[in-house]
C-alpha cells in the first residue's frame, strides 16, 4: 500500500466513525486489488470499482453510479484524487446526492490560482 492510498484510508475510517457516532449506514468504494482495507472491514456494505489502486478512483461517472445504484444518499469526498474536483461534486449534486464538502462553485475557485 501507497503512502497515498494509507492517507486517503485513514481519513475513510474517520469518516465511518463519525457516520456511526449518527447512526448512518456506511457504503464503502474500493478498488479491486483492496480487498482487506480496514474502511471497506468497517462498511455495512462494499462496491467494488473497476480498476486497482487509485486509478479506479479517478472514474466520477463510474464512482457516481455505483453509489446511486447502491441506494445512497449522500457523499464524503474523503481526501485527494476527487475530493476537490468541482466538476466530481456537481456530477453527485446532479445525480440527487448529497455532497458532504466545499460546494463545486468553492472547489473552483480554491482551484483557480487566477483567481484574485
Amino acid at each position: 500500500m501507497t503512502i497515498h492510498s494509507y492517507r486517503i484510508q485513514l481519513t475513510a475510517v474517520r469518516v465511518i466513525r463519525a457516520a456511526r457516532e449518527l447512526d448512518l449506514p456506511i457504503v464503502a468504494l474500493r478498488s479491486r486489488d483492496e480487498a482487506d482495507t480496514l474502511h471497506a472491514r468497517m462498511a455495512d456494505e462494499v462496491v467494488v470499482l473497476d480498476g486497482e489502486g487509485s486509478g479506479a478512483f479517478l472514474d466520477a461517472a463510474a464512482m457516481v453510479g455505483a453509489v446511486v445504484r447502491v441506494g445512497c444518499a449522500a457523499v464524503h469526498p474523503g481526501h485527494g484524487l476527487l475530493a476537490e474536483n468541482a466538476d466530481f461534486a456537481q456530477s453527485c449534486i446532479g445525480a440527487g446526492l448529497t455532497w458532504v464538502g466545499p460546494r463545486p462553485k468553492v472547489l473552483r475557485t480554491l482551484g483557480d490560482e487566477t483567481c484574485p
